[in-house]
């Protein structure tokens, strides 16, 4: 017996899923590394008394870390477009198996 595709339907719930989760995601991963690291260097820079040192120095490698997260993430979703059919690459390894 063979399996179809997911209908339209299905894909565009799919899709508004990953829309969601993308952008609730974004925040995240670019907001909480900056965060942290300011957080972590104040407390450093308090404890070992360097001034302003470790803050900014944590916060510099907090942005560039959410940039980094922020960059992979994107990819991900660039990654995912390119498929045909919007499956995910093993959804359309599956599909195939099935036909």
């Amino acid at each position: 017996m063979k399996h179809k595709l997911p209908d339209r339907k299905e894909h565009h719930a799919r899709q508004a899923w990953r829309a969601l989760a993308y952008a609730t995601t974004l925040g995240w991963v670019l907001a909480l590394p900056i965060f942290g690291g300011t957080l972590l260097g104040y407390w450093l820079d308090h404890r070992l008394h360097t001034g302003m040192t470790m803050t900014l120095g944590l916060m510099a490698l907090g942005v560039f870390i959410g940039f980094y997260n922020l960059y992979n993430i994107m990819q991900r979703e660039a990654d995912a477009d390119r498929t045909p059919s919007g499956l995910d690459e093993e959804e359309v390894e599956e599909t195939k198996r099935r036909l």
